[in-house]
């Protein structure tokens, strides 16, 4: 049972241990952590604390008047019990909107970040490596790996990938589009592992990835041109994705994924199901996992 409070002077020493453990566990970059870092390292900030069965299982700060979280940790122990969200939700809830920064080779934190909610507004170095710029204007949003494949997980899906064909694949006849829906609860079982974008339970989005192949990635209509394509590319970059393809005559998913950092590699003159759409397969050229912001 999670319960989320203010900190108090009693909370501190707990809050050190934790503070320094997980820095030496978690941040091998980190030299000499001591328990004075807590103290030093939340000066001046709100700091709420999440207690699991009376025990403090994590704790956010937060510069209240930049809504910038500055320190989010939560124990290895009380990790999967929902302490990093339940303190995000909090600080979400008082503040309206968020920021932090992140290190590009903290690669489960950034994992974590996307899949709340947050996206790339830009990018630096610090002492501890590149880091991304990360902004969270909307959470109602969330980023799951989907370990169940039934039947009415696989037909929602589906679901959202005709309505975006739909909409967006008009060059796609109607004999074809038939076609390849009949083939597609085939192709989602298939796919070693299927992200959905879920919004109060309603799945508005999803991806495939297989390795390091962006297999398919496809949005509800209502929800294209809001950032969710890019969290979820982001998303996948954590998992060192990097070549795609993508129909030729569909012009707005390739600028997309170029300004994702993928150039053109090689062309094909049909498409996956052997269809007659050339796909252009596009490989990453930034060194960077994640690509340079455009916006």
């Amino acid at each position: 049972m999670l319960e989320i409070l203010d900190v108090n002077d009693f909370d501190i020493p707990a809050l050190s241990r934790l503070f320094m453990t997980v820095r030496k566990e978690e941040f091998p970059w980190v030299e000499d952590a001591r328990l004075e870092d807590y103290a030093e390292c939340t000066a001046g900030e709100d700091v709420v604390v999440a207690w699991h069965d009376g025990v403090p299982a994590g704790f956010i700060s937060v510069w209240a008047s930049d809504c910038f979280v500055h320190n989010l940790f939560v124990a290895k122990e009380h990790r999967g019990c929902g302490a990093g969200s339940a303190l995000l939700d909090e600080a979400f809830r008082r503040y309206g909107k968020l920021s932090l920064k992140c290190v590009e080779k903290n690669i489960s934190a950034m994992r974590f970040y996307l899949s709340y909610g947050f996206f790339s507004r830009g990018a630096g170095i610090s002492e501890d490596g590149p880091y991304r710029l990360l902004e969270c204007l909307d959470c109602s949003i969330r980023l799951h790996s989907l370990v169940g494949r039934s039947g009415e997980n696989i037909e929602r899906i589906a679901d959202v990938w005709k309505r975006s064909v739909s909409a967006t694949h008009k060059f796609v006849s109607r004999e074809h589009f038939g076609m390849i829906e009949k083939q597609i609860p085939s192709i989602l079982s298939a796919v070693p592992q299927l992200i959905v974008a879920c919004k109060d339970q309603r799945i508005v989005g999803f991806m495939g990835l297989d390795g390091k192949s962006l297999e398919m990635l496809f949005i509800d209509p209502s929800f294209i041109g809001k950032g969710l394509g890019r969290r979820l590319v982001e998303y996948a970059f954590t998992f060192s994705v990097d070549r795609v393809d993508v129909n030729e005559q569909n012009e707005a998913a390739y600028g997309f994924y170029r300004k994702m950092g993928f150039v053109p590699a090689s062309r094909s003159g049909l498409d996956g199901c052997g269809l007659p759409y050339p796909t252009i397969h596009m490989v990453r050229k930034q060194v960077s996992r994640f690509p340079a912001c455009t916006d």
